[in-house]
């Protein structure tokens, strides 16, 4: 069920980007909305890849920061599937799993994905990656 949230007023000082939070855990979607919202940014969710998909239908955001490991389309097809379609193309993929070896971060780019976090993300990893969303930097 996808849920949207108002962003609040920043007060971190950081730009206000609209971003589909990808997770098929209610507790860690719950979390990580609740820091994203804290931190001043419109947050979308969705449960699975196809939800993902339906919602990038209605509402481009700026960023969709997806879980690897998830039942059905796991976050590497839809990765791939974002970037296959040219209306997705300015969208920034952030894997977010608790897979963190180089290899892991291979196949995320190999994907598509932009940056990768491991879980749980903190507000020291997510507070450099809203300030500088669109930045070149190779995948951290």
């Amino acid at each position: 069920m996808m849920e949207r949230t108002a962003a609040t007023k920043p007060t971190s000082g950081l730009p206000s980007h609209r971003i589909l939070l990808v997770d098929d855990a209610p507790s860690s979607c719950f979390m990580l909305r609740k820091l994203l919202e804290a931190l001043g940014q419109e947050v979308l969710t969705a449960e699975s890849g196809v939800q993902a998909l339906a919602v990038l239908e209605q509402s481009v955001p700026d960023l969709v920061i997806s879980d690897i490991g998830m039942p059905g389309m796991d976050g590497y097809e839809l990765a791939r599937r974002i970037r296959q379609d040219a209306r997705w193309s300015g969208v920034v993929l952030v894997a977010l799993t608790g897979y963190g070896l180089e290899d892991d971060r291979e196949l995320a780019r190999a994907a598509g994905f932009d940056r990768y976090l491991v879980k749980p993300a903190s507000i020291q990893s997510l507070k450099p990656l809203l300030a500088d969303l669109h930045s070149s930097k190779p995948m951290t």
